[in-house]
């Protein structure tokens, strides 16, 4: 009874140790588990021996990142727009091949760093890559190809792209999709779940269970040797291996879930991990029908919240018949291989129904304190007490929580080669946008800006100011006007911002020679920190800018034109003294911006820079005099009121 408990508190440290990653703060923590599991459980020499364990894998995970060397490259997983390859332990991710088949070989000799869009509370693709221990890309040619390795797995691929549901054939068995509404059910590996049920019933009746369940173990290890092991198809095969080797689940769990992190660390605060044994968790603890099922779609709520910002409440309800409906065209898909007119028909209604569900979704992003809340209100209904209050405290923070926040809020939005920063009011009392640009290879507006605004609960903007017409910083105004109510469109020095702190367009009348020094320039202060974002202005605008101004102070400067030399001259910089220094810049962008020479100016004056293309998404808030800054990749810090 001791050791089952002691197994799961030993995964659950583990899983702990893999998160945190720093290895000192890994080891501090490995000390005082170890104390406790020592005290807890009067086991020391197994204790020693877990703690060994833990910080060696900790140490082996986090060892430095091998660059890849030129040579042949393999591919061994294939999405919609990349491809994965590997050479000996080194993965890249590949981009340009057309038509690709699995074990194509390339020969590779470029790599760039993999550095994309990063948001705060978006899915980061850079971060997703990294996971899976993947930190360069490669652009390759057909001339590169050099031979298609032979395999079952390619040939059944090459067969099964010849069919008439060629999609849903990639998406399901391969995970070659696009986004839609079933894409938590196929992501949480549901279907595959419900087919081994289907077969786990039918085995019973004619073996022990036991054999059962090796032979399902076995069939699993076939599928996705013939397809691929998706992250889900892991998590469910080390669970059918543990439940092989243990017979009391403590020990499955236990077993599966650090075989698990072994296998996939970078996954161990993905959704698709922790949710699964969350559920499983309160499925063997807690024994009430009514409070299980209640329980679970909390957790599936909140997880939905968390990773995704938004729940469907259509999917939510119906969500055990979805998962039986998804599981068994899944099961007919595998039987049809050999008689397609049939998967046909199961679609054709499938599809009718899925098409037909109305559609409600709500949109939150949850911070800390709504996880606490969640904790109390499961306390309260395992405990059999009453749970209306963290209930009603909940609904309230999905709902209203925005209008609730007391902080003034400043959110540069990383859109790459571009600009778009959101200024919002405590309480929601205003909602102002500077520039909303576009991206040639990207529909920044409705991949990045709208759901960004959907999450925080922003259904209307008081103003959007565009500073100049670039595409770069007004290209999204008409399909912005279509997503959210514009109340206010200014796109002229003169007009006058409408909200109820100072907010001003400076330099009205200036001399200028191009679009760019046209650019709207706009200062405005709250709980007394001052911005200034100066567009594309150039170095003769900063000019006319400082004779006109010579008294004006500065804390945080966007500084102009992405950090380019036409822009934020060392006399300029000099003159505003801000304390911080933001550029929203593309990496790798072929204008070569931000400059050296301003980045090096900066670094004299000791002015503080970040840069979207480093750190993501730059969030400043301040309350009473007091402020604060956060980027998409973890760097926090005050600035001096």
């Amino acid at each position: 009874h001791v050791m089952k408990y002691f197994c799961l508190f030993a995964a659950f440290g583990f899983w702990i140790s893999i998160v945190i990653k720093d290895v000192f703060y890994v080891c501090l923590f490995i000390m005082g588990f170890s104390l406790f599991l020592m005290y807890r459980f009067k086991r020391k020499l197994i204790v020693i021996i877990w703690a060994l364990f833990t910080v060696c894998f900790v140490v082996y995970i986090n060892k430095p990142i091998e660059e890849p060397q030129p040579g042949q490259y393999m591919i061994y997983e294939i999405k919609p727009k990349y491809c994965l390859a590997r050479k000996d332990n080194v993965s890249i991710i590949v981009y340009g091949i057309e038509d690709p088949e699995y074990y194509d070989v390339y020969k590779i000799s470029g790599f760039e760093k993999v550095n994309t869009i990063k948001n705060i509370g978006q899915f980061v693709f850079e971060e997703y890559l990294h996971k899976q221990s993947i930190y360069y890309s490669a652009n390759v040619s057909r001339y590169m190809y050099i031979r298609t390795e032979n395999s079952i797995k390619n040939d059944v691929y090459n067969h099964l792209k010849s069919r008439k549901h060629v999609n849903f054939y990639l998406s399901n068995f391969y995970g070659i999709r696009n986004e839609d509404v079933s894409t938590i059910l196929i992501n949480l590996g549901l279907p595959i779940l419900g087919v081994i049920s289907i077969l786990r019933k039918f085995l019973l009746r004619l073996f022990s269970k036991n054999t059962s369940e090796i032979i399902i173990f076995l069939l699993a290890i076939l599928y996705g040797s013939i397809f691929t092991f998706t992250p889900s198809l892991v998590r469910i095969t080390l669970f059918l291996l543990g439940k092989i080797v243990f017979s009391k689940w403590e020990y499955q769990l236990s077993f599966s879930t650090i075989l698990f992190l072994m296998v996939l660390p970078g996954f161990a605060t993905e959704f698709i991990f922790l949710f699964p044994v969350c559920a499983m968790l309160v499925y063997r603890f807690c024994h009430d029908l009514f409070k299980r099922i209640f329980l679970i779609r909390i957790l599936l709520m909140t997880f939905q919240f968390i990773y995704f910002h938004s729940v469907d409440i259509v999917l939510f309800l119906g969500f055990s018949i979805l998962r039986k409906l998804n599981s068994l065209v899944f099961f007919i898909s595998l039987v049809s291989l050999f008689y397609e007119p049939v998967l046909t028909f199961i679609l054709d209604i499938y599809d009718g129904f899925i098409m037909h569900l109305p559609s409600l979704v709500i949109n939150y992003a949850p911070g800390f304190l709504f996880i606490i809340v969640i904790f109390w209100l499961v306390y309260e209904i395992y405990n059999d007490r009453r749970f209306i209050y963290p209930l009603c405290i909940c609904l309230i923070m999905i709902f209203c929580s925005n209008y609730l926040n007391p902080f003034f809020n400043v959110y540069m939005l990383d859109i790459g080669q571009g600009d778009c920063t959101l200024i919002v009011e405590p309480f929601m009392r205003s909602a102002v946008m500077i520039d909303c640009g576009q991206n040639l290879y990207r529909d920044n507006v409705e991949e990045i800006i709208d759901p960004f605004l959907k999450a925080h609960h922003i259904s209307k903007l008081d103003a959007l100011i565009l500073t100049h017409e670039d595409f770069d910083h007004s290209g999204g105004l008409e399909a912005l006007k279509e997503k959210i109510e514009i109340k206010q469109i200014v796109q002229t020095s003169n007009q006058k911002i409408d909200v109820d702190y100072p907010f001003f367009s400076l330099l009205e009348d200036r001399k200028s020679n191009n679009e760019n020094d046209n650019s709207i320039i706009s200062y405005f202060i709250y709980d007394g920190i001052q911005y200034l974002w100066t567009g594309d202005a150039g170095i003769e605008i900063e000019e006319q800018f400082m004779k006109t101004y010579p008294e004006l102070e500065v804390d945080v400067l966007k500084l102009g034109h992405h950090g380019s030399s036409t822009s934020s001259s060392y006399a300029f910089l000099k003159e505003i003294q801000p304390q911080l220094g933001l550029i929203s810049v593309g990496a790798n962008n072929r204008y070569g911006h931000p400059d050296n020479e301003v980045i090096s100016n900066c670094t004299k004056l000791n002015i503080d820079l970040l840069m979207t293309k480093d750190v993501g998404m730059i969030h400043i808030f301040t309350f009473k005099g007091i402020a604060f800054f956060r980027t998409q990749t973890g760097l926090f810090g005050i600035l001096e009121s």
